[in-house]
């Protein structure tokens, strides 16, 4: 995406007449091996091209980046991640290969130039991550910050357009202008003119088009930021939103609780509490401490007890069966 990532053939860069045609060749050769495939939205108004993007889910059997070099008759190919570049008639074809699930975020993020990554900006003021999988959270534990994992609040492109306020039929019935797409962005119920009050100007995301994001502030007048508790309470109030309207309330609890019970258990059983009682060090201690994490309800006894003598008694107890045991065998 971009046009530059093949470096073992000459590409070029083409006016919109002759990239219709490349465009409609492309797809001819390619749409056998696909399940379904779609172009991601561009301006009307759009005068060259540096390659052609395709979002694709391939059929079952075919590896399309092996199909691609041989039908097109590519010199060369790039894989990055699930893009895979390839030359056709010195012009770049990217396949963006995605599962089927992923298939509509992937082409409403990658649509409309860089509607996904200001999208993605508004929505990374409110702690919630917008991207080819749709919108997700990254989830870290409030007492240390540590990171617990991701949850993936939506993938339904539809769904996730009503959450933020945006009209997804308008989307897909097309702008006239990037002006056009702007003001479809600052529409949404999301958008604060504070969010880009100030911006990471060196994001990869953006840096090489910080153009097209200075057209897109110049369209209203910034404000200051909230002052960190009224942020914190916004956030939080659109986080709380989000997980009760897209049903994860439940799969947040789950993850809490499981990390809860992993520092419980580590607070009562660990390394040095079982050196203590055995002596056993290195491999022989890791040995004793998978046997007892072997048995049955062991660390359940550790969180449900949630006492330091009476896992101790236990733990005695299971290193006198373990030793005699390798005493008999």
């Amino acid at each position: 995406m971009g046009g530059n990532a093949l470096k073992n053939c000459i590409t070029t860069r083409v006016p919109k007449a002759r990239y219709l045609e490349l465009e409609t060749e492309v797809t001819s050769l390619l749409a056998a091996f696909f399940k379904k495939f779609k172009i991601p939205y561009y301006f009307p108004d759009k005068a060259d091209f540096g390659d052609i993007d395709i979002v694709c889910v391939v059929k079952d059997g075919y590896n399309i980046e092996d199909v691609a070099v041989e039908v097109l008759n590519s010199k060369d190919r790039f894989i990055n991640g699930n893009v895979c570049s390839v030359e056709y008639k010195r012009f770049q074809t990217d396949l963006i290969v995605v599962k089927e699930e992923d298939f509509d975020t992937t082409h409403a993020f990658l649509s409309w130039s860089l509607f996904g990554k200001l999208i993605g900006m508004v929505c990374n003021w409110y702690d919630i991550k917008f991207g080819n999988q749709g919108l997700f959270k990254k989830i870290r534990y409030s007492k240390t910050g540590e990171h617990l994992g991701n949850i993936i609040l939506c993938s339904d492109i539809r769904e996730i357009f009503d959450f933020l306020g945006l009209d997804y039929s308008k989307f897909n019935n097309g702008f006239k202008t990037q002006e056009e797409m702007f003001d479809f962005v600052i529409g949404g119920r999301l958008f604060k003119p504070c969010i880009f009050h100030s911006i990471n100007r060196n994001d990869n995301g953006i840096k090489h088009r910080l153009d097209i994001v200075d057209s897109f502030i110049s369209r209203f007048k910034t404000e200051d930021p909230p002052d960190k508790e009224t942020k914190q309470a916004q956030v939080d109030e659109i986080n709380k939103e989000a997980f009760s309207n897209f049903g994860k309330e439940e799969e947040l609890k789950h993850m809490i609780a499981k990390h809860e019970r992993k520092l419980a258990i580590k607070q009562l059983f660990n390394g040095d509490v079982v050196t203590k009682i055995t002596g056993l060090q290195n491999k022989e201690l890791g040995k004793f401490m998978a046997y007892l994490r072997a048995i049955d309800r062991f660390l359940d006894m550790c969180v449900e007890s949630n006492d330091a003598e009476t896992v101790n008694r236990e733990i005695k107890s299971k290193f006198e069966h373990y030793t005699q045991r390798k005493i008999d065998l």
